[in-house]
């Protein structure tokens, strides 16, 4: 058995949605770390939280059920709360790949056509370029922004950010009323839990 002796072969999947299976976690397990970024630790209380604080940031700018939001973020805890966010208040998640091109984005966004974009501080302008190209202009908020700086724990920020590998990639376009950052968004008060349970 290559899966291991005592490990099932088969599983059955929960028929319950993604971001509720994350806040039943959270209710049996909130002490229990789950996500460990580079030793910046993160408890199921606290991402369940983050996630409720995403969600209603989210709704509080417009998404309607059925609204999709393009990720464009590598693994990092920001990619779990905005993924998790996004369901919780109804969205479509589309993650796409933090290593595609401006012409690569352009088909994607096209294919999704997403309402709201969260992406990585230095993707801002290639995310910006292709949406502009797909959608023309952009109301304010329609991006939100991250750096993986906000991930990091406070020993990583004394050596971060690192010099880059290519000249004219940074520094990161900082956050402003156009790219507001995820992180305001999840500081937001979550005003309880229930409604972002749609």
């Amino acid at each position: 058995d290559h899966d291991g002796p005592g490990r099932p072969r088969e599983i059955s999947a929960p028929d319950e949605p993604l971001d509720q299976i994350l806040r039943a976690s959270a209710e049996r397990y909130p002490e229990r770390v789950a996500i460990d970024f580079l030793g910046a630790r993160m408890r199921f209380r606290e991402l369940d939280d983050a996630v409720d604080r995403f969600a209603r940031a989210l709704l509080a700018r417009g998404l309607q059920r059925g609204d999709r939001v393009s990720l464009h973020l590598p693994n990092s805890p920001a990619f779990v709360i905005a993924f998790f966010g996004t369901l919780r208040a109804g969205g479509v998640a589309a993650p796409t790949s933090p290593l595609s091109v401006q012409r690569e984005l352009e088909i994607l966004l096209r294919q999704t056509a997403p309402r709201f974009s969260v992406c990585l501080d230095l993707l801002v302008p290639r995310v910006r370029s292709a949406r502009t190209a797909v959608d023309g202009h952009l109301p304010d908020g329609a991006r939100m922004s991250t750096g993986i700086r906000d991930c990091l724990p406070a020993p990583s920020l004394w050596v971060s950010p690192l010099p880059p590998p290519r000249a004219g990639t940074w520094p990161p376009v900082p956050p402003s009323t156009a790219t507001p950052p995820l992180a305001v968004a999840r500081r937001a008060p979550p005003a309880g839990r229930s409604a972002c349970s749609l």
